[in-house]
């Protein structure tokens, strides 16, 4: 068969056999470590949470408080750029320290590095 007739595979692609996940470990947990599992696993499953948890892969958990205070300073940074640009028809106002700083809390909010 040429390769224009060959059949294309569907879903997903398969995994070298190193890479495979053949092995399968059962773990017991009370409520409160259930409970901490489900908080940190987010929209993953619960052994992609184990799983990545041991790889040191997941990401830091933002506190819903948190996401909200982000949200605000975002559209803050936005009204700055604002200022900023309506400030270069006339009087220059020197906001980039204002922003630096702004953008430095909310990385600091949702657990990054600034």
């Amino acid at each position: 068969m040429e390769k224009s007739q060959q059949k294309r595979s569907r879903g997903r692609q398969r995994l070298p056999a190193k890479e495979k996940r053949n092995h399968c470990v059962s773990v017991r947990l009370n409520p409160d470590e259930l409970s901490k599992l489900d908080e940190i696993r987010g929209s993953r499953t619960r052994g992609e949470a184990v799983r990545l948890s041991l790889l040191s892969k997941l990401p830091p958990v933002v506190p819903s408080v948190n996401l909200q205070l982000r949200a605000d300073l975002g559209r803050s940074l936005g009204n700055l750029s604002t200022l900023a640009g309506a400030s270069r028809g006339g009087e220059y106002i020197d906001v980039s320290e204002i922003k630096s700083a702004v953008a430095d809390l909310r990385l600091k909010l949702i657990g990054a590095k600034s």
